[in-house]
Parts: C-alpha cells; sequence; structure tokens
C-alpha cells in the first residue's frame, strides 16, 4: 500500500498536513472557503489554491493538474536557467543533462 503524504513542497516551503483523508478533505475545504472570502482582513486569496494543493493529495484528476503544473514551472525554471548561463557565460549553475543537450543542439 502506497502510504499518504505528511507535507506539501511548495518551492522553498513545506507545509505539513494531516494524515487522515477526512482531515485533509476537509482542511482542504476549509481553505478553498477561506480563500474566496479573501477580501477580509485576516484571511487571503493564496488559501483557495493552497486548499486545492491539499485536496489533490486524494483526488486523482487534482492530482493531475498540479502534477502538470510542476512539470511546467520546473520547464520554465530550466528554460530560464539555460537562458541566463547563454547570456552571462557561467555555466557552473547548469546541469549535466542540461550542458549535454546545449552541445547536442549547438553541432
Amino acid at each position: 500500500m502506497i502510504t499518504p503524504r505528511t507535507s506539501l513542497s511548495l518551492g522553498q516551503w513545506t507545509i505539513a498536513i494531516p494524515g487522515t483523508p477526512k482531515a485533509r478533505r476537509a482542511l482542504g475545504v476549509v481553505l478553498i472557503v477561506s480563500g474566496i472570502l479573501g477580501f477580509l482582513p485576516v484571511l487571503g486569496f493564496w488559501m483557495a489554491p493552497l486548499g486545492l494543493f491539499v485536496l489533490s493529495i486524494d483526488s486523482p484528476f487534482l492530482r493531475r493538474v498540479r502534477r502538470k503544473w510542476q512539470i511546467f514551472i520546473e520547464h520554465k525554471k530550466r528554460k530560464d536557467q539555460i537562458i541566463m548561463a547563454c547570456q552571462t557565460g557561467d555555466w557552473s549553475s547548469l546541469k549535466n543533462a542540461d550542458k549535454k543537450r546545449l552541445k547536442k543542439s549547438s553541432l
């Protein structure tokens, strides 16, 4: 059996989440509803996407959408790193796979 995740990684932040599916669903719904009420002083609109992230652990549809966004963001980040390396000439920040791909494409 696959063990459920106990935390979500959003960039550099790691957020602990409840261990049971019922608690995760309740937390996700509360965050989404609170995000909709983001115009109030204490609440914020950032809560709605966080609620969707929490719900994506148990929902196959939301999990696929989250994974596609993660792949898109990673590709964009790597592309930006390659462009920056080409502009500055500093190739040390690139991964070896990216360096090999650049050498093949320049031939």
